[in-house]
C-alpha cells in the first residue's frame, strides 16, 4: 500500500480500499476528505460485509493509508464565467 495525501484524492471517485472494520477489500465514492482520512459512500463490498456495510449505513471514514488504488476519476466540470459589461 502506498500512502496518499489529501491532495491525491478526488472527491467524487472511486477507490479501491481496505479497513480492520471490514474483512475484505471494498470500492468506495470520496464524499469529503479530511488532513489523515475520507468519509467513502461504500459501492461495491464483498457478501461477508454486507451486513456489516449496512450497519454502517454505507459510509465510512477511512484512513488515507488505506487507499490501495484509484478505480474510477471523477468528471469534473469547469464553470464558465460570464464577464458583465460595465
Amino acid at each position: 500500500m502506498t500512502y496518499m495525501k489529501p491532495d491525491d484524492i478526488t472527491i467524487g471517485s472511486t477507490y479501491d480500499c481496505s479497513s480492520p472494520i471490514l474483512k475484505e477489500s471494498f470500492y468506495g465514492i470520496v464524499e469529503k476528505v479530511y488532513d489523515n482520512a475520507a468519509l467513502l459512500v461504500l459501492t461495491e463490498v464483498d457478501d461477508i460485509d454486507k451486513t456489516r456495510a449496512e450497519e454502517l449505513n454505507n459510509r465510512m471514514i477511512v484512513p488515507l493509508n488505506r487507499f490501495d488504488r484509484l478505480i474510477a476519476s471523477a468528471v469534473v466540470e469547469e464553470e464558465t464565467k460570464t464577464e458583465e459589461d460595465a
